[in-house]
């Protein structure tokens, strides 16, 4: 071998090291990504959850009552 086609081998092996290592990057972007989106829906449906709670329609006329109360140190 010349010293040449060492040199492209060594290019070579260097270059395929940083393949393989952004490939492990990217694997370990799309694992974060994946497990966030999983968090990001589970709080969208507590979210609906509370808004259906809140709102006016599901209120009880005793949750009023206590919704338009003055605050004791009035």
């Amino acid at each position: 071998m010349t010293i040449e086609q060492n040199g492209l081998e060594a290019r070579i092996v260097e270059l395929e090291m940083k393949v393989s290592y952004q490939d492990k990057t990217i694997e370990d972007l799309n694992e974060t990504v994946t497990s966030l989106q999983r968090e990001v829906q589970q709080l969208d449906r507590l979210i609906s959850q509370v808004r259906q709670k809140l709102s006016p329609s599901s209120m009880t006329e005793a949750d009023i009552n206590i919704a338009n109360e003055k605050p004791p140190h009035y």
